[in-house]
C-alpha cells in the first residue's frame, strides 16, 4: 500500500475527522454517501479497480484487499458501498474479452460504479430457481424486439432482483440471468439446470426501476434495494463467456470475493480494537485509566491478540490469491470464515469495555456493533464456509505426510509481488492446500521462542480423527459433527497464519521483511495470542471428539498442557501488574 499512490490518497483522505462526520451523519440520515463517493474518484480510485496506470500492473487482489481494509476502518456503508465495485468487477477479470474489458473500464474511469445483481426475492442463497430471464432475439430501433428464427443480436431482460447492493445508484449491473429453461414449479432443482444461467453485463437504462431501498442494521447508508427489468434491451455482446456458463462464473466470482470480506472484516476488527484501547485509557472512575484494572486489561489484551489473529488470515488469503488465483479457494473460505467469526468476537468484547457509550448512536462504535454483522453473510453464510471447510479438511487429511518443498513453496507465495488479478485468475491452478502438521514441524525447525509442536499435535488429532470417522462411516451422516471439525479446521489455519506473519524469526525465514515493532508490543501480543488461542483449538479439537461421543487421545492433553505454560507465562508479562486485589 506504501506505494500505490491512490491507496496514499484515498487513506489521507479517509483519516480527515470532516470525512467521519460526514459518513456518520449518512449514517444516521440512511443516505447514500455520494459527495464522498465523487471525491474518491477524483482521488483516483477507478485506477484500483481497473489498473490503468504508468506501471501496467494492472488490477492487484493487493491492491483491493487493501482498500477493503482501509474503507471498513473508516465507515461500514462506505466499505461496501466501494467494496461491491471490485465484486461486481471479478467476474469480468475472469471471463471478459479485451473490447469488454475496455469498454467497462471506459465506464468506471469516467465514475460509474458496479453491483453483481445474484439474490432474488424467496429464493436466497439458491440461485438455480432464480427467474429474471434474459429471452435471446432480434433487435433495432426500428423494429424493436423480435423473439424468433433471426439470429439473435441481444437481450431481453424481464423480472427483479432483490436485496442488491448499488441497486438504485450504481450504473453498471453484472447480472445473473435465466438465458434457458424455467423455474421449478415444485422448488425443486436439478444440478443441470447449471446450464440454464449466464451473465451479462447492463447498464442502467430507462426501463430499469430501482424498488425500495431496505432498512438495514449494517451499513445504514449503503444502497441495498433492488431492481426491476421491463424488457431492458441488452446487446448479445455484453454477455460475459458462454451461453449458460453464468453459474459456473458466480462460482469462480465468490472464490475470491470471499478472500475480500476477510479483509472487510479485519479493518473493522483494527478500528473496534483502537477504539476500545483508548476507551481503556481515557476512561478514569476510579482515580486511575480503566485499563489498569485487570479484567478490562485482560480484555483489551484479548481485543488486540484478535486483532492479529484477524489481520494475519486476511494476509494470508490475499498473498495466496496474489499467488494461487482461484487455487487459493480453501484460504479464503477460511479467511472469510474466521475473519469474520472472530471480528465478531472482538467488537463483542470491546463494546462490553466501553460500556453503555458502545449503545450510544453519536459514539463512533456503536456503528461498529452493527456493521460488523453484516461481513459473516456477505458473499456466503458461514454455513456454506463450513460446508467448504470440512470438505478440504477431509482432503488434507488423506494426504500422505510430507516435508518436501514446502517451505520453498509458501516462501514464493510470500515474497510474490503484486499480480495482475486478471491474468492470474484466468491461470489453470489446482487448489493449493498446504497440509499444516507438516509445514508446522518445518517451521518449528526454525530457532525460535514460540514451540509449534503443541499445535503440530492438535492438527494430527484433528486429522486422524477426520479420517476414521470417514473409515466409520459416520462422516458423511453428520453434518454437525463435520462443521464441527470444519470449524476446527479453520481456527488452526489462523493460528499458522498469524506464526507465518508475526513470528520474527519465521516470518524472516518465508522472506517477508521485519514487521515495524521498534518496541517488541507486537510480537509479546503474539506470544499471548498464540497460547490463548491455541487453547481454544485444543477445546474445539475436544468438542468434536465429545461431539462423536468419543474421548481425545493423549497427545491432546500433552498439546493442552503445554499451551497453558505458554498462555500463563505470556499472560504474566504483559499484565505483571494485574493482582487478584485490582
Amino acid at each position: 500500500m506504501d506505494e500505490h499512490e491512490e491507496l496514499q490518497r484515498i487513506a489521507t483522505f479517509l483519516a480527515d475527522p470532516a470525512v467521519h462526520a460526514c459518513l456518520a451523519a449518512c449514517d444516521a440520515a440512511r443516505e447514500y454517501p455520494q459527495e464522498i463517493r465523487q471525491e474518491l474518484h477524483r482521488l483516483g480510485l477507478s485506477r484500483i479497480f481497473t489498473g490503468r496506470g504508468d506501471d501496467g500492473t494492472g488490477p492487484t487482489i493487493v491492491h483491493l484487499a487493501a482498500l477493503a481494509a482501509l474503507t471498513a476502518q473508516v465507515n461500514g456503508s462506505l466499505a461496501i458501498t466501494v467494496g461491491v465495485n471490485g465484486l461486481a468487477l471479478l467476474a469480468l477479470y475472469h471471463e471478459a474479452t479485451e473490447a469488454q474489458l475496455s469498454w467497462a473500464f471506459d465506464r468506471v474511469d469516467a465514475g460509474a460504479y458496479c453491483s453483481l445483481l445474484l439474490t432474488e426475492r424467496g429464493h436466497g442463497s439458491n440461485l438455480l430457481r432464480n427467474a429474471v430471464s434474459a429471452e435471446a432475439g432480434s433487435w433495432s430501433p426500428e423494429s424493436g424486439f423480435i423473439a424468433g428464427p433471426e439470429p439473435p443480436t441481444h437481450y431481453r431482460v424481464c423480472g427483479e432482483k432483490y436485496l442488491i447492493n448499488g441497486a438504485t445508484f450504481h450504473e453498471l449491473l453484472i447480472t445473473f440471468v435465466r438465458t434457458s429453461g424455467r423455474p421449478p414449479a415444485d422448488g425443486k432443482v436439478a444440478l443441470n439446470a447449471r446450464n440454464d444461467f449466464s451473465m451479462v453485463v447492463i447498464e442502467r437504462a430507462d426501463t430499469m426501476e430501482p424498488l425500495p431501498r431496505w432498512n438495514t442494521l449494517p451499513a445504514p447508508a449503503a444502497d441495498i434495494s433492488g431492481v426491476r427489468f421491463s424488457g431492458t434491451i441488452v446487446p448479445l455482446a455484453n454477455r460475459l463467456g458462454k451461453e449458460g456458463a453464468g453459474f459456473s462464473l458466480v462460482q469462480k466470482t465468490l472464490m475470491i470475493s470471499r478472500g475480500g470480506i476477510g479483509a472487510l472484516a479485519a479493518g473493522c476488527a483494527s478500528r473496534a480494537a483502537a477504539l476500545t484501547e483508548q476507551r481503556a485509557q481515557e476512561r478514569n472512575i476510579y482515580g486511575q485509566p480503566i485499563a489498569q484494572l485487570g479484567a478490562i486489561a485482560e480484555g483489551v489484551l484479548r481485543t488486540k491478540a484478535l486483532d492479529l489473529l484477524i489481520a494475519s488470515m486476511s494476509l494470508k488469503a490475499t498473498a495466496m490469491t496474489n499467488a494461487c488465483g482461484v487455487g487459493a479457494a480453501h484460504y479464503t473460505s477460511a479467511a472469510k470464515y474466521a475473519c469474520c467469526l472472530l471480528a465478531e468476537e472482538l467488537v463483542t468484547e470491546g463494546r462490553q469495555i466501553h460500556g453503555g457509550y458502545a449503545l450510544l448512536t453519536e459514539h463512533p462504535y456503536t456503528a461498529l456493533v452493527g456493521d460488523v454483522l453484516l461481513y459473516g453473510i456477505f458473499d456466503g453464510t458461514s454455513h456454506l464456509m463450513l460446508e467448504q471447510l470440512q470438505w478440504r479438511l477431509t482432503q488434507a487429511a488423506a494426504l500422505p505426510p510430507t516435508s518436501t518443498g514446502l517451505l520453498e513453496q509458501a516462501r514464493a507465495i510470500f515474497t510474490q509481488p503484486p499480480q495482475n488479478l486478471i491474468r492470474k485468475l484466468r491461470e489453470r491452478q489446482a487448489t493449493s492446500l498446504i497440509p499444516p502438521p507438516s509445514y508446522l514441524r518445518l517451521l518449528h525447525g526454525i530457532p525460535a521462542e514460540t514451540p509449534l509442536e503443541p499445535l503440530a499435535a492438535l492438527c494430527d488429532e484433528l486429522f486422524a480423527f477426520t479420517r476414521d470417522c470417514r473409515k466409520r462411516g459416520d462422516w458423511d451422516g453428520d453434518q454437525g459433527l463435520r462443521f464441527a471439525a470444519g470449524h476446527a479446521f479453520a481456527l488452526i489455519e489462523t493460528l499458522v497464519a498469524l506464526v507465518e506473519f508475526c513470528d520474527p524469526p519465521r516470518r524472516a525465514s518465508l522472506g517477508m521483511r521485519p514487521s515495524d515493532d521498534p518496541l517488541g508490543d507486537r510480537t509479546r501480543i503474539y506470544h499471548f495470542a498464540f497460547a490463548w488461542f491455541g487453547l481454544r483449538i485444543a477445546a474445539a479439537v475436544r468438542a468434536v471428539f465429545a461431539q462423536a461421543g468419543l474421548s481425545p487421545d493423549r497427545p491432546l492433553e500433552t498439546a493442552e498442557q503445554r499451551l497453558a505454560v505458554l498462555f500463563a507465562e505470556a499472560r504474566k508479562q504483559l499484565l505483571p501488574q494485574v493482582s487478584p486485589a485490582s
